[in-house]
């Protein structure tokens, strides 16, 4: 679930996860991502994560994706070259953030009518915001890691100019290094 979306590279997978989890007969999901309005948007995360993406689930969401619109293929009506049998149903929605395209998400579901394909493709609309939500959080804390990162190093380089002789400055450098990452050991050389 999201518990696990610790890091941001974590999240799209768990994102699409929650979403296949949640959406009754859901048998294959896949999420692609890429730089807004521009692409090349690309596979990021599947659902179960086995072997490469489907082609037809490919080909569903790059029609989403050039369409800039949602699309989904009813068991009865096949797509454009793409035969589909009665036993499966596929949903695409393009991914708008903050009104740019970022991907495409498509699922494959237990066949169902049209109707119900479009109230699907709302579902994951709703899901965007959590999606933007979690990205979020992750560019937040990964700022802060690197913040907290600059932070100890300015100490260390502060802590080594209190000193005017190079074997003060290297000593006290040493010891505030030890401190900041919890060293038994640390040599200058």
């Amino acid at each position: 679930g999201l518990e696990r979306a610790s890091t941001p590279e974590a999240i799209p997978g768990c994102w699409l996860e929650l979403q296949c989890r949640l959406t009754r007969g859901c048998r294959r999901g896949l999420l692609l991502l890429g730089p807004a309005d521009q692409g090349p948007y690309t596979p990021v995360a599947a659902w179960p994560e086995s072997g490469s993406p489907p082609g037809p689930l490919l080909h569903l969401a790059e029609q989403a994706l050039t369409r800039r619109t949602g699309v989904s293929v009813a068991p009865s009506e096949g797509g454009p070259g793409q035969p589909v049998p009665l036993d499966r149903s596929l949903v695409a929605e393009p991914v708008f953030l903050s009104g740019a395209l970022h991907g495409a998400v498509v699922l494959e579901v237990s066949p169902r009518p049209a109707a119900e394909l479009d109230a699907l493709r709302q579902q994951l609309r709703l899901g965007f915001g959590w999606l933007a939500s979690l990205a979020e959080r992750g560019r937040v804390e990964s700022a802060a890691r690197v913040k907290s990162r600059l932070e100890t190093v300015l100490d260390l380089v502060a802590a080594a100019l209190e000193h005017e002789r190079f074997q003060w400055a290297a000593t006290s450098f040493a010891t505030e290094l030890a401190t900041a990452l919890g060293c038994d050991r640390v040599s200058v050389g």
